[in-house]
Protein backbone atom coordinates (compact mmCIF):
# COMPACT_ATOMS: atom_id res chain seq x y z
CA UNK A 1 0.00 0.00 0.00
CA UNK A 2 2.75 2.34 0.84
CA UNK A 3 4.49 1.86 -2.46
CA UNK A 4 1.13 2.55 -4.23
CA UNK A 5 1.15 5.89 -2.38
CA UNK A 6 4.54 6.48 -3.42
CA UNK A 7 3.91 6.29 -6.78
CA UNK A 8 1.05 7.93 -7.21
CA UNK A 9 2.52 10.98 -5.06
CA UNK A 10 5.43 10.57 -7.66
CA UNK A 11 2.93 10.94 -10.53
CA UNK A 12 1.19 13.56 -9.17
CA UNK A 13 4.72 15.74 -8.38
CA UNK A 14 5.95 14.94 -11.53
CA UNK A 15 2.52 16.50 -13.11
CA UNK A 16 2.22 19.42 -11.20
CA UNK A 17 6.12 20.58 -12.06
CA UNK A 18 5.42 19.86 -15.47
CA UNK A 19 2.02 22.32 -15.88
CA UNK A 20 4.17 24.86 -13.71
CA UNK A 21 6.94 24.43 -16.63
CA UNK A 22 4.24 24.48 -19.48
CA UNK A 23 2.70 27.61 -17.91
CA UNK A 24 6.35 29.35 -17.46
CA UNK A 25 7.04 28.42 -21.25
CA UNK A 26 3.58 29.91 -22.32
CA UNK A 27 3.45 33.14 -20.43
CA UNK A 28 7.26 34.34 -20.70
CA UNK A 29 9.33 32.45 -23.29
CA UNK A 30 6.56 31.88 -25.90
CA UNK A 31 5.79 35.94 -25.61
CA UNK A 32 9.56 36.98 -25.39
CA UNK A 33 10.44 35.01 -28.71
CA UNK A 34 7.60 35.90 -30.71
CA UNK A 35 8.02 37.07 -34.49
CA UNK A 36 5.67 38.68 -36.35
CA UNK A 37 4.15 36.46 -38.87
CA UNK A 38 3.34 33.93 -36.14
CA UNK A 39 -0.14 33.51 -34.48
CA UNK A 40 -0.28 36.25 -31.65
CA UNK A 41 -0.34 34.46 -28.23
CA UNK A 42 -3.25 34.47 -26.79
CA UNK A 43 -3.73 37.08 -23.69
CA UNK A 44 -3.08 35.19 -20.08
CA UNK A 45 -5.12 36.30 -16.90
CA UNK A 46 -2.84 37.70 -14.27
CA UNK A 47 -5.12 38.45 -11.20
CA UNK A 48 -9.08 38.84 -10.34
CA UNK A 49 -10.98 40.76 -7.94
CA UNK A 50 -12.55 38.40 -5.39
CA UNK A 51 -16.48 38.29 -5.40
CA UNK A 52 -16.57 41.00 -8.74
CA UNK A 53 -16.15 40.09 -12.64
CA UNK A 54 -12.97 42.39 -12.77
CA UNK A 55 -9.85 40.48 -14.43
CA UNK A 56 -6.68 41.92 -15.22
CA UNK A 57 -4.96 40.04 -18.62
CA UNK A 58 -0.75 40.36 -19.18
CA UNK A 59 -1.28 42.64 -22.04
CA UNK A 60 -3.15 45.07 -20.53
CA UNK A 61 -1.09 48.33 -21.03
CA UNK A 62 0.54 49.91 -18.09
CA UNK A 63 -2.33 52.90 -17.20
CA UNK A 64 -4.45 49.99 -16.74
CA UNK A 65 -2.76 47.88 -14.55
CA UNK A 66 -2.39 50.98 -12.23
CA UNK A 67 -6.28 51.29 -12.23
CA UNK A 68 -6.89 47.71 -11.94
CA UNK A 69 -5.19 47.43 -8.81
CA UNK A 70 -6.02 50.79 -7.43
CA UNK A 71 -9.56 49.44 -8.13
CA UNK A 72 -8.67 46.17 -6.14
CA UNK A 73 -7.74 48.25 -3.27
CA UNK A 74 -11.33 50.14 -3.26
CA UNK A 75 -13.12 46.93 -3.65
CA UNK A 76 -11.34 45.37 -1.15
CA UNK A 77 -12.06 47.66 1.85
CA UNK A 78 -14.84 47.69 4.26
CA UNK A 79 -16.70 50.36 2.97
CA UNK A 80 -16.39 51.04 -0.60
CA UNK A 81 -15.93 54.56 -1.41
CA UNK A 82 -18.68 54.37 -4.49
CA UNK A 83 -17.99 57.98 -6.16
CA UNK A 84 -14.02 56.50 -6.28
CA UNK A 85 -15.42 53.49 -7.16
CA UNK A 86 -16.86 55.19 -10.18
CA UNK A 87 -14.02 57.36 -11.26
CA UNK A 88 -11.78 54.29 -11.93
CA UNK A 89 -14.11 52.09 -13.44
CA UNK A 90 -14.71 55.02 -16.06
CA UNK A 91 -11.13 55.32 -16.31
CA UNK A 92 -10.27 51.82 -16.94
CA UNK A 93 -13.30 51.48 -19.24
CA UNK A 94 -12.28 54.43 -21.21
CA UNK A 95 -8.38 52.88 -20.95
CA UNK A 96 -9.56 49.87 -22.81
CA UNK A 97 -12.29 51.02 -25.29
CA UNK A 98 -10.36 53.68 -26.72
CA UNK A 99 -6.89 52.10 -26.63
CA UNK A 100 -6.97 50.29 -29.91
CA UNK A 101 -3.31 49.61 -30.71
CA UNK A 102 -3.65 46.72 -28.22
CA UNK A 103 -6.51 45.02 -29.99
CA UNK A 104 -5.98 42.31 -32.31
CA UNK A 105 -9.31 42.74 -34.72
CA UNK A 106 -11.92 44.65 -34.85
CA UNK A 107 -14.21 42.11 -32.74
CA UNK A 108 -11.73 42.56 -29.75
CA UNK A 109 -14.26 45.59 -28.43
CA UNK A 110 -12.12 46.42 -25.10
CA UNK A 111 -14.36 47.29 -21.90
CA UNK A 112 -16.84 45.28 -22.21
CA UNK A 113 -16.67 43.86 -18.82
CA UNK A 114 -17.87 47.20 -17.25
CA UNK A 115 -20.91 47.81 -19.90
CA UNK A 116 -24.62 46.97 -18.23
CA UNK A 117 -25.20 43.26 -18.78
CA UNK A 118 -28.79 43.91 -21.02
CA UNK A 119 -26.36 46.56 -23.12
CA UNK A 120 -23.55 44.43 -23.71
CA UNK A 121 -24.53 43.19 -27.04
CA UNK A 122 -25.97 46.21 -28.54
CA UNK A 123 -22.89 48.38 -26.99
CA UNK A 124 -20.07 45.73 -29.16
CA UNK A 125 -22.17 45.85 -31.74
CA UNK A 126 -22.37 49.57 -31.95
CA UNK A 127 -18.72 49.93 -31.31
CA UNK A 128 -17.56 47.20 -34.03
CA UNK A 129 -19.80 49.16 -36.74
CA UNK A 130 -18.22 52.73 -35.87
CA UNK A 131 -15.05 53.54 -33.82
CA UNK A 132 -13.56 49.91 -33.96
CA UNK A 133 -14.55 49.54 -37.80
CA UNK A 134 -11.51 50.15 -39.03
CA UNK A 135 -9.25 48.34 -37.28
CA UNK A 136 -6.69 45.98 -39.34
CA UNK A 137 -6.07 42.45 -38.28
CA UNK A 138 -3.34 41.84 -36.04
CA UNK A 139 -3.25 38.21 -36.05
CA UNK A 140 -0.06 37.48 -37.32
CA UNK A 141 1.69 40.73 -35.60
CA UNK A 142 2.56 42.54 -38.93
CA UNK A 143 0.05 45.43 -38.57
CA UNK A 144 1.51 48.23 -39.81
CA UNK A 145 -1.60 50.74 -38.69
CA UNK A 146 -0.93 53.83 -36.78
CA UNK A 147 -4.17 53.37 -33.27
CA UNK A 148 -4.25 55.35 -30.69
CA UNK A 149 -3.33 54.50 -27.16
CA UNK A 150 -4.86 55.93 -23.92
CA UNK A 151 -1.86 56.79 -21.82
CA UNK A 152 -2.87 59.63 -19.27
CA UNK A 153 -5.91 61.38 -17.52
CA UNK A 154 -6.41 65.23 -17.15
CA UNK A 155 -9.50 65.26 -15.55
CA UNK A 156 -12.59 62.81 -13.26
CA UNK A 157 -14.95 64.11 -11.65
CA UNK A 158 -18.56 62.56 -10.61
CA UNK A 159 -21.55 63.46 -8.66
CA UNK A 160 -25.19 61.40 -7.92
CA UNK A 161 -27.94 61.74 -9.87
CA UNK A 162 -31.46 59.79 -10.17
CA UNK A 163 -31.67 58.11 -13.18
CA UNK A 164 -35.29 56.46 -15.04
CA UNK A 165 -34.59 54.59 -18.22
CA UNK A 166 -37.80 52.68 -19.69
CA UNK A 167 -37.32 51.23 -22.78
CA UNK A 168 -40.86 50.32 -24.25
CA UNK A 169 -39.76 48.41 -27.59
CA UNK A 170 -37.33 45.98 -25.61
CA UNK A 171 -38.95 46.13 -21.83
CA UNK A 172 -36.00 46.96 -20.96
CA UNK A 173 -36.28 49.43 -17.76
CA UNK A 174 -33.73 50.92 -14.96
CA UNK A 175 -34.29 52.66 -12.13
CA UNK A 176 -31.87 53.95 -9.95
CA UNK A 177 -32.03 56.97 -7.67
CA UNK A 178 -27.92 56.96 -6.70
CA UNK A 179 -26.61 56.34 -9.92
CA UNK A 180 -23.35 57.90 -10.71
CA UNK A 181 -22.23 60.48 -13.55
CA UNK A 182 -18.48 60.82 -14.29
CA UNK A 183 -17.03 63.18 -16.68
CA UNK A 184 -13.32 62.43 -17.39
CA UNK A 185 -10.68 64.09 -20.51
CA UNK A 186 -7.64 61.97 -21.32
CA UNK A 187 -4.82 62.17 -23.52
CA UNK A 188 -3.28 59.48 -26.26
CA UNK A 189 0.87 58.65 -26.75
CA UNK A 190 0.50 60.12 -29.71
CA UNK A 191 -2.56 62.58 -30.85
CA UNK A 192 -4.07 60.80 -33.79
CA UNK A 193 -7.60 62.72 -33.60
CA UNK A 194 -9.42 60.44 -31.94
CA UNK A 195 -12.08 61.70 -28.50
CA UNK A 196 -10.10 63.29 -25.65
CA UNK A 197 -13.69 63.15 -23.37
CA UNK A 198 -16.72 61.95 -22.15
CA UNK A 199 -19.45 61.44 -20.18
CA UNK A 200 -20.02 58.62 -18.46
CA UNK A 201 -23.37 56.90 -16.40
CA UNK A 202 -23.01 53.99 -13.99
CA UNK A 203 -25.60 52.53 -12.17
CA UNK A 204 -25.71 49.97 -9.52
CA UNK A 205 -26.20 46.18 -10.76
CA UNK A 206 -26.20 43.85 -8.25
CA UNK A 207 -23.07 44.42 -6.37
CA UNK A 208 -21.19 46.35 -9.16
CA UNK A 209 -21.54 49.56 -10.87
CA UNK A 210 -22.25 49.14 -14.80
CA UNK A 211 -22.24 51.54 -17.39
CA UNK A 212 -25.16 52.61 -19.44
CA UNK A 213 -24.29 55.15 -21.93
CA UNK A 214 -21.58 57.40 -22.57
CA UNK A 215 -21.37 60.46 -24.51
Amino acid sequence: MKKVLIVILMVLTVAGVGFGCFYLYKTFIVKDNYKPGQPVPSASKVDSIKGYNYTLYDDSTELYKDLYYELKEILEKENIDEAKYAEVISKMFVTDFYTLSTKVTNQDVGGLEFIYSKNKDNFKLKASDTLYKYIESNVYGDRKQKLPEVVEFVSCTSKVDGYNYNDKDTGLKIFDTKSYVVNVTWKYKEDLGYQTKATIRLVHEDNVLSIVSVS
